[in-house]
């Protein structure tokens, strides 16, 4: 599970398309196809804001997770020529 929120929007987005996808497409029921898909827009819209809330929190995480090189660790990598002054 990514978050929370991103499973409860996919499950949504899940339910409404099966739902817009086996509504029989009639000359009638054309105004309430057109209302479902500007709802399947706008969810998808709302999966991408959060995607962009998981994918900062992942960065997070990895930037949490990163360790500091001190002085000492930098000067055996100078003398073994890993990196420059």
């Amino acid at each position: 599970m990514l978050t929370r929120r991103f499973e409860q929007l996919f499950e949504r987005l899940l339910s409404r398309f099966l739902a817009y996808d086996d509504a029989p497409r009639t000359a009638d029921r054309v105004t309430e196809l057109a209302a479902a898909r500007t709802e399947l827009d706008e969810i998808r819209g709302e999966i991408a804001a959060e995607r962009v809330v998981v994918h900062r929190r992942m960065q997070r995480a990895r930037a949490d997770k990163m360790t500091t090189v001190s002085d000492h660790d930098i000067a055996v990598m100078r003398v073994r020529g890993m990196i420059s002054n």
